[in-house]
């Protein structure tokens, strides 16, 4: 099977789930060279960036001064290495099968595909 490049990008501020979200993302049933985990760090508090050091070996992060998601997003796509870029919040849990649906429809598309938005609910 061929395994597709993908950049997962997190914002993060003062978030508590962050730990599970990364977790849910560590976890997933997909190549461990073709995905990074990028947690963009909106200058949250010691308490929560301290929760992202257990997990260094497993995820980049970078930090983006500027408050909000949309520049958190924008901060992650400018050091991502891959073409495909996932994203999801910090207070989120993707099935352990995420990456690799998002996978199959980028191989698989009878047409050209430029985005997939799934379920958020």
């Amino acid at each position: 099977m061929e395994y597709l490049g993908i950049s997962v990008i997190v914002p993060f501020y003062n978030e508590s789930f962050i730990e599970e979200c990364i977790n849910s993302l560590i976890k997933q049933n997909y190549p461990k060279d073709r995905y990074e985990i990028i947690i963009v760090d909106n200058l949250s508090d010691l308490k929560y960036r301290s929760i992202l050091e257990k997990y260094k070996s497993d995820i980049v992060v970078i930090t983006e001064p500027i408050k909000g998601a949309y520049y958190c997003r924008n901060r992650g796509i400018s050091v991502s290495k891959f073409d495909i870029l996932a994203f999801t919040d910090s207070d989120c849990r993707v099935d352990l099968k995420w990456l690799s649906v998002i996978n199959n429809y980028f191989l698989h598309a009878k047409d050209n595909i430029m985005a997939l938005q799934g379920n958020s609910g």
